[in-house]
């Protein structure tokens, strides 16, 4: 107030008019604040939250005529997504501290291994779920067996056996591992074999294989003049990895030996072994009877008849006036 004084001038000083306020307002945590004229009368504030945040409180607030804001300020939360419900996949764990999903040993994920919440407060994909690991079925070997302890999942133990007369070529066992394979790849039964058999000495071997594998048979074969006398003519390869019977022998074949006959002669290329030819031929004043030449055979008897000789006839003639004929032998 001013009053007029005796001197003529006004006490005080001259008034100014300021226009009224609100108290200062601060954005809040993680938000941001935009007035339109300040903290003045008629001026609005409105709260914007970070992304990831959401606003909890009016938005908007006015300064009014009684210098007081018409809302109080808002708060700016973090944004949160529900909660994700994995019992409803087996074998699934998840690590909330870094946001990963695993399975139990024995089963592999299916799906994003990650979740993350978006801004909006939702997940960015679906829960994964767990299938059980599977190395793919193993099947038996060729002339061989499979046994497996729990056909071809996680940890199962498959052994191998070959038949008899087969080895097994590979690994015997094997396991379905973590990552879907199989420990080991898968073997062969192949056939065993028996080493290969020494030919009989004047001999050979004729054989149904070249490898002197199990079920090979082999025969033995003497030379020409030879025969098998000791021995097994046939031989088989075994499971055992042995040679059924026992070694072949073979020997010169060999006709027993001719005399001479009488009153004549004998000449042999070579004795009475096989191949040997003999000629026979008598003295003089005697006749040849059988085979002149024998041969000693295969089978080990001579070929032709036995020789023989036997004495010429001798007739000696007289002539007489009556015509009568007189005949005399003579062993001389």
């Amino acid at each position: 107030m001013r009053e007029c004084q005796a001197e003529g001038g006004w006490s005080g000083q001259q008034p100014n008019c300021e226009r009224s306020t609100c108290p200062e307002l601060s954005a809040p945590q993680y938000g941001r604040l935009s007035c339109t004229e300040g903290i003045r009368i008629g001026s609005q504030c409105r709260t914007t939250c970070r992304e990831g945040y959401k606003l909890r409180g009016a938005q908007a607030t006015d300064c009014q005529l009684n210098e007081r804001w018409s809302n109080d300020l808002p708060i700016c939360e973090l944004v949160r997504c529900p909660e994700l419900r994995i019992s409803l996949s087996p074998h699934l764990r998840m690590d909330c501290t870094e946001g990963n999903f695993s399975c139990e040993i024995g089963w592999e994920l299916r799906g994003d291994d990650t979740l993350e919440c978006d801004a909006s407060g939702r997940w960015d994909g679906d829960i994964p779920f767990c299938q059980e690991i599977v190395c793919g079925a193993r099947t038996a070997p060729l002339h061989g067996s499979i046994s497996c302890s729990n056909r071809d999942k996680y940890n199962s133990k498959c052994s191998y056996s070959c038949d008899s007369g087969y080895e097994l070529i590979g690994s015997d066992e094997t396991d379905c591992q973590a990552d879907g394979d199989w420990s080991y790849p898968s073997p062969k039964c192949v056939k065993v074999s028996c080493g290969p058999l020494v030919a009989p000495e004047n001999g050979r071997l004729e054989c149904s294989g070249t490898d002197a594998l199990f079920g090979t048979e082999c025969e033995a074969i003497c030379n020409e003049g030879f025969k098998l006398t000791s021995g097994s003519k046939t031989r088989k390869c075994l499971p055992d990895t042995t040679w059924s019977g026992v070694p072949a022998q073979c020997t010169q074949i060999v006709c027993t030996l001719l005399d001479s006959p009488e009153h004549g002669r004998r000449l042999c290329s070579n004795a009475n072994i096989y191949g040997s030819r003999c000629r026979f031929a008598c003295q003089v004043g005697y006749d040849f009877v059988g085979t002149e030449i024998r041969v000693c055979q295969q089978n080990g008897s001579w070929s032709g008849e036995l020789a023989k000789c036997s004495i010429k006839a001798r007739f000696i003639v007289f002539l007489t006036r009556t015509i009568k004929i007189t005949i005399f032998f003579s062993n001389n």
